[in-house]
């Protein structure tokens, strides 16, 4: 709302959506993508209490208002299982969209790019996290970072373009 207001007067007219942005890919695409967005951010808010340190006494298991480490690290790698099948459906459905609106599945969009680099970020903490060497604050970290990645493709790389006047598709 405050950017909305924030506007200057002709950036706030309606204007019809552009023709690339007319079709049901791009909703099942937003969608998707969202729902594994979401799912980053609570694996990186369970990494984040998995960091927590332990009570003054110092005992490991000292904090009496959070679940036991194991069971935050279990909900977390669960978090990232779940949200990493919507992240490949967010891929794909925006390579067909794109097909359907630009005429190719793939540009090397700095969008695309990112939206790669962020899914093979999960795919590797997948991949890692059956090691005993990548457990607890390890596995953690890279949670915390990935979601760090997240927000980057979602607000950076649109930023980014935007102020360094790069070509891209998907500046709306």
């Amino acid at each position: 709302m405050t950017y909305a207001i924030t506007r200057p007067p002709g950036d706030r007219e309606i204007h019809p959506l552009l023709p690339a942005l007319r079709s049901i890919w791009l909703q099942v695409h937003v969608l998707s993508t969202s729902l594994g967005y979401g799912a980053a951010g609570v694996a990186a808010g369970l990494g984040l209490v998995q960091l927590m340190p332990a009570g003054a006494s110092g005992v490991a298991e000292h904090r009496p208002w959070l679940p036991p480490r194991s069971q935050v690290e279990h909900n977390m790698e669960r978090a990232i299982a779940l949200g990493f099948p919507w992240l490949t459906l967010g891929l794909l459905t925006g390579a067909i969209w794109a097909q359907n609106a630009w005429g190719r599945y793939w540009n090397w969009d700095p969008k695309e790019t990112w939206a790669l680099v962020t899914w093979l970020w999960y795919l590797l903490i997948l991949h890692v996290r059956s090691l005993r060497s990548w457990r607890g604050r390890r596995l953690a970290l890279l949670a915390i970072l990935g979601f760090g990645i997240v927000i980057f493709t979602f607000i950076g790389v649109p930023w980014l373009v935007r102020t360094m006047r790069l070509e891209s598709l998907h500046s709306f």
